[in-house]
């Protein structure tokens, strides 16, 4: 996955936000639109009070990454919306956007399953609750477009293929690669012990060995 790149940097905190900690229960994926075309307008945008909007993430068209907020902060990106008995969405999700209206890129297709994929194992979310802005307000949204997960057609199976078992352990092994320089010596050489033994896994299931 590309290196994420903080546009925080340049605004401290996100326009539209709500005080208090999201639960990140949900995946919600957005595409843009074309309101402000570059990915600098549409981060920009972000940070406009007048826009009414905010996300955690957004997905440039060449797979750059921009984490925005802070996974736990309670950022406007589903407005009026309600899944599952809940309303207020953003209070319990974390939203991503993807630049476009109805054309993307592998290069975007890629960095966010791979985006979401380690979203899912950080915060322990199952795939059936990673949803499109139309399933939590289908009376006023369409996005992402169904061209996003070309050439699947159905949501449904997009959902499955995040739980690919060999994809999880790639996945497994980059989130402990991300862990490592955090920790002391003695949880390095337990990390480590983690990361041969999925890397053994990768192997017996055929699989390219993640390095």
């Amino acid at each position: 996955m590309s290196q994420f790149l903080t546009y925080a940097a340049t605004y401290p905190t996100p326009a539209e936000h709500t005080y208090g900690t999201n639960s990140c229960e949900f995946i919600i994926v957005h595409h843009t639109g074309t309101k402000h075309g570059t990915i600098k307008g549409v981060l920009d945008g972000l940070y406009r009070r007048a826009d009414y909007a905010s996300c955690h993430y957004c997905v440039d068209i060449n797979g750059d990454i921009y984490k925005i907020g802070n996974d736990t902060d309670i950022l406007w990106h589903a407005g009026v919306s309600e899944w599952g008995g809940r309303s207020d969405m953003n209070r319990y999700s974390i939203g991503i956007e993807v630049i476009g209206i109805d054309s993307f890129t592998d290069a975007q297709r890629v960095s966010v399953k791979k985006l979401v994929r380690g979203l899912m194992l950080k915060h322990k979310i199952q795939p059936e609750r990673v949803l499109r802005h139309a399933d939590v307000a289908p009376n006023r949204k369409t996005d992402v477009h169904i061209n996003f997960i070309l050439p699947l057609t159905k949501w449904t199976d997009w959902q499955n293929s995040l739980t690919n078992k060999a994809m999880l352990l790639d996945d497994t092994i980059r989130l402990l690669q991300s862990l490592w320089a955090k920790q002391n010596d003695e949880d390095k050489k337990a990390i480590g012990e983690m990361a041969k033994r999925l890397r053994d896994a990768q192997k017996a299931l055929g699989e390219e060995v993640t390095q």
